[in-house]
């Protein structure tokens, strides 16, 4: 089946590096100063540097080609005091098409978190610190 790949048929290993732009739309709400739902997508353009090879001759080819990248997460927490916990489902999407030759990596994942704030006296340098004009704009 290599002869219908042309000259990917060798192929061994694919790297690409990517820097995504495009337009996004988050939304978050707050119930009770503690509770916290958040929804997020963007999609757009996926400026990559793609390297294509295999282990017995080496580099086939590198180039820059703009493809499609998307990314959509949604969570829910619970921000207490002293208590903290999350749960978020994350997607990513790409896609590297080329000449002879197709990628669509399709990546999904779920985490949990939980935690908690140990209570600690605030040492004068930290009060000096919040009380900073700079510090306080962020």
């Amino acid at each position: 089946s290599r002869f219908f790949y042309e000259r990917y048929g060798d192929l061994n290993y694919f790297r690409v590096q990517g820097i995504s732009i495009g337009p996004g739309y988050s939304f978050n709400l707050v119930l009770w100063k503690t509770l916290y739902f958040n929804g997020t997508a963007t999609s757009g353009f996926d400026f990559q540097h793609r390297s294509y090879g295999n282990y017995s001759t080496g580099t086939i080819d590198k180039f820059w080609k703009v493809g499609f990248a998307g990314d959509l997460r949604f969570a829910i927490g619970l921000n207490g005091k002293h208590m903290f916990a999350s749960a978020t489902y994350r997607v990513d999407y790409n896609s590297y098409v080329t000449n002879g030759m197709r990628i669509y990596p399709f990546y999904q994942s779920i985490d949990f978190n939980i935690g908690y704030r140990f209570p600690f006296k605030e040492r004068k340098w930290v009060k000096k610190m919040k009380a900073n004009k700079w510090y306080q704009m962020l």
